[in-house]
């Protein structure tokens, strides 16, 4: 089951909440994930996304410290996680380097963090 997180609705207006509750949407919503993957191709109605300008600071100064938030549909989210975890997964696996530490299952900053340190406090030796 994949779970999808507390997040804003996109410009199909539809809570995230719809697609974890009504499990009766999931026979329709796989016929179409695998139409789209069959024919390698994705609605436009889900590639829509509402983009918000977020300040980058508490206070807004300028213009210049706004940074862009794409709000997609969660069908969209749900299907490229989906994609990910069934299709991409075992190729990252293999790709990736040891020492990258974002797309793994594993990795994360603080992974990263101790990496650096132990580099750091080995090169002191």
């Amino acid at each position: 089951m994949l779970h999808l997180k507390c997040t804003a609705v996109g410009p199909d207006d539809l809570p995230y909440w719809l697609w974890e509750n009504f499990a009766q949407l999931a026979p329709a919503t796989t016929k179409f994930f695998n139409k789209s993957l069959a024919q390698h191709t994705v609605s436009s109605a889900w590639k829509t996304a509402n983009i918000r300008p977020i300040p980058k600071e508490s206070l807004l100064a300028e213009c210049n410290n706004l940074r862009p938030i794409s709000l997609t549909n969660n069908i969209m989210r749900l299907f490229e996680r989906l994609v990910l975890k069934q299709e991409m997964s075992s190729i990252f696996k293999s790709n990736i380097n040891d020492e990258q530490f974002a797309y793994k299952d594993d990795g994360n900053t603080t992974m990263a963090l101790l990496k650096c340190k132990h580099y750091w406090l080995k090169a002191l030796d």
